[in-house]
């Protein structure tokens, strides 16, 4: 995951260093992160921080870093719990609603990592998956913006969402 969140910080400063002052953004959000897979349907207190820029007034690119939280339940009857992170990388496609309300989808992929586990065994995996999402921003001034989303990633044999609400700052 230390690669990845490299990867990220380049990433975002190679972005920022190409986009306008009033276009760029950034943002930290908790909600609900929730992994299922099989008979293991789990939610936990998650985080996202994010950031990115508007090409335009209809697209933008952006990077994202999500802890899902630490889910833990049973599964097969044994204690379980999975700890996911994921580094994202979207397009994002706006819909101005108004001058102070836009819609926006999300399409990209996700870089994660899961510990996982189950009683006594303890494991890890990680991959690439792909990466959707939605939600709405309300722009309460020109520096600072509320943001709700919902983030799903399909991974290997199971799912990854995240419902969360954001403070957004732009630049």
């Amino acid at each position: 995951m230390k690669r990845y969140l490299s990867l990220a910080l380049v990433g975002f400063c190679f972005l920022s260093t190409s986009v306008n002052a009033e276009e760029g953004y950034f943002g930290i959000g908790v909600g609900t992160g929730s992994y299922s897979e099989a008979d293991f349907d789990e939610s936990d207190t998650g985080l996202n921080i994010y950031g990115g820029f508007k090409a335009g007034e209809n697209l933008g690119l952006e990077i994202s870093y999500t802890d899902f939280g630490n889910p833990e339940g049973r599964f097969l009857g044994f204690n379980t719990s999975v700890e996911v992170t994921g580094l994202g990388f979207s397009a994002v496609g706006y819909i101005p609603v108004s001058d102070n309300f836009n819609l926006f989808g999300k399409f990209g992929l996700m870089a994660w990592d899961a510990d996982i586990a189950v009683g006594s065994i303890s494991g890890s995996e990680d991959g690439t998956d792909l990466l959707l999402g939605f939600g709405a921003t309300y722009q309460i001034s020109n520096q600072f913006a509320l943001r709700g989303a919902w983030e799903f990633v399909d991974v290997d044999g199971g799912d990854l969402d995240m419902l969360s609400i954001n403070a957004q700052f732009n630049f």
